[in-house]
């Protein structure tokens, strides 16, 4: 495809090239019907007071059109040069033309609507109003030489309202013209815009994931989107169609990336604290890229290495969702089949037989595995949580009955902890009830679950070196799970909550990856809380732990608000 060159005003300048040809073609045409007019029917008129017959100069101003034409045509660049020049000529020979007919008294004035109306539709407010003052100030010159050389009456207010005329229709003109030349400019700009979007989809630049804009040669915006719009914001510019990015120095660093062919990195300014005046730094990468079949336009993408970082998570938690729902797929036909012989088992043994508790443990696991099967290919289709209203206290404390038995916690080493466990006092106890919980109880399982299994994992062993705790926390109850277990490094702590990020050969780094997308179903969240950065110690007793896991559990009838 061959590269062209698209510029709003270059095409509304090419459009009044058009204009002018058009308006040359129509004195053309006008100078020639002057001329056979004045042969014809006007024969020797003016030819006893004026040196110049009327029919001559209509001769003369045809072969100015013509020559406007011929100029028009060969040398299109110098085009409002040449506007200038023919309305001045126009101005001057039309002038010469009433004088060789007598003057303005015989109506001949009208012709001064040719350079009116031409200046009008093509040039500038002050530029029209110039050519229009010539014309009225060449018709009351002529009125002036009238009055005092021929000795002839003139009608000053004739020729005063002859000249407002001329200035009314030039403002009407201009403004209709203005107009005209708005939504022209819109209508290209929004064609510009199409393209250029329509361009970089083809050559796979823009992607919603990134930032993205479009410069010309100026370095003016030509089409951006809105990640651009908030980087920008980011350095205090507001950033439009039609700004330069060289102007503002916190932008000009993007620029860096037109002298380099392949993608740099740059220092950008990241979110000020509010709670500081410190600014903190992040990388940016920029990469510009030259569009082929635009001439002078470079496409600019922007994107932050949290951003980039986030994306990438994205899509490797897409392929990871693919994976897991084949896996659960293949897993869940074996799984039926065992959960099915088991129950035909249960059917034809004694309830009282020796084989009963190991068919019910059989069939207690088939229905968690069938669970966690279920958990995961939801998570890959999109988390639908089940949300049932109960109390805490109540609930949690039949979980972890369930949970001691599947992990194997004695009661020694599991402690359960409730707010009125901790209270010195009957008023204490009652400012410390908890109240009701909207949450999945599967969900609210599954996670217990894999934290309580993380403590086992690391926990000492010795009494209480796990805790499960439920403390009042403003619209949530928070659910805390304790132990005693090595504190977490500091490099693990980043990536904690990320999939298949583990420091145990027997995890598979997905327990606190899908507690935590179990949490956020439900409008909870997850966090990790050291002993140091515990929100309350006085009510948050956690030493002699290490760490605690802390769920926030909505509460009911405050789910819908933080929804």
């Amino acid at each position: 495809m061959q590269a062209i060159s698209i510029d709003s005003q270059d095409a509304l300048g090419t459009s009044k090239q058009r204009r002018l040809m058009l308006i040359s073609f129509l004195r053309l045409a006008l100078a020639v019907l002057l001329a056979f007019y004045l042969a014809l029917f006007m024969g020797s008129a003016g030819k006893e007071n004026n040196a110049l017959s009327p029919g001559i100069i209509a001769v003369i101003y045809a072969l100015v059109a013509l020559a406007a034409i011929w100029a028009l045509h060969f040398s299109p660049i110098h085009w409002q040069g040449q506007l200038f020049a023919q309305l001045l000529l126009d101005v001057v020979l039309i002038g010469l033309l009433v004088f060789s007919l007598g003057g303005s008294g015989g109506g001949y004035a009208i012709v001064y609507i040719v350079p009116i109306a031409a200046g009008a539709s093509l040039l500038g407010w002050t530029s029209a109003m110039f050519i229009c003052a010539i014309s009225v100030l060449s018709l009351m010159l002529d009125g002036l030489r009238r009055s005092l050389i021929a000795q002839q009456e003139v009608d000053w207010f004739l020729m005063g309202m002859q000249g407002l005329i001329g200035f009314v229709i030039m403002a009407i003109l201009r403004f209709t013209a203005a107009r005209a030349e708005r939504a022209e400019t819109t209508q290209r700009k929004a064609q510009l815009q199409t393209f250029l979007v329509q361009e970089l989809q083809d050559q796979h630049i823009a992607q919603d994931s990134m930032a993205w804009l479009v410069i010309d040669a100026q370095q003016r915006v030509q089409v951006l989107n809105a990640a651009a719009r908030s980087l920008a914001w980011q350095a205090g510019v507001v950033l439009e169609i039609g700004d330069s990015i060289a102007a503002p120095s916190t932008l000009n660093v993007w620029l860096q990336a037109l002298d380099s062919p392949s993608e740099v990195s740059l220092t950008w300014p990241s979110n000020q604290d509010s709670k500081s005046a410190t600014k903190i730094s992040q990388t940016l990468y920029s990469k510009a890229s030259h569009l082929p079949h635009l001439n002078g336009y470079t496409a600019l993408t922007l994107e932050l290495q949290s951003a980039r970082t986030a994306r990438n998570q994205q899509q490797h938690l897409a392929a990871m969702g693919r994976v897991s729902a084949s896996i659960a797929h293949e897993i869940r036909n074996p799984l039926a089949a065992i959960s099915q012989a088991t129950e035909l088992l249960q059917e034809t043994n004694d309830a009282h037989h020796a084989d009963a508790p190991l068919l019910a443990m059989i069939h207690s696991n088939t229905q968690r595995i069938d669970r966690i099967v279920h958990n995961l290919l939801a998570w890959s289709r999109g988390m639908q949580a089940q949300v049932t209203v109960f109390e805490p206290v109540t609930q949690v404390a039949h979980i972890l009955g369930q949970l001691r038995i599947g992990l194997d916690l004695s009661a020694h080493q599991l402690h359960f902890q409730t707010p009125q466990d901790v209270s010195l006092n009957a008023d204490a106890a009652q400012h410390n009830a908890l109240p009701p919980i909207a949450f999945d109880t599967d969900h609210l399982y599954q996670i217990l679950s894999n934290l309580l299994s993380n403590a086992a994992r690391y926990a000492s062993g010795e009494k209480h070196s796990i805790c499960v705790a439920l403390r009042p926390s403003g619209r949530h109850v928070a659910l805390l799970v304790l132990d005693d277990g090595p504190a977490v490094d500091s490099a693990v702590q980043q990536h904690l909550f990320e999939p298949f990020q583990t420091a145990s050969k027997l995890g598979t780094g997905l327990g606190l990856f899908l507690s935590r997308e179990f949490a956020q179903a439900n409008h909870g969240s997850l966090q990790l809380i050291l002993p140091k950065s515990a929100p309350k110690p006085q009510d948050w007793v956690l030493a002699p732990y290490t760490k605690a896991f802390v769920l926030y559990l909505p509460v009911q009838g405050k789910a819908d608000a933080i929804n």
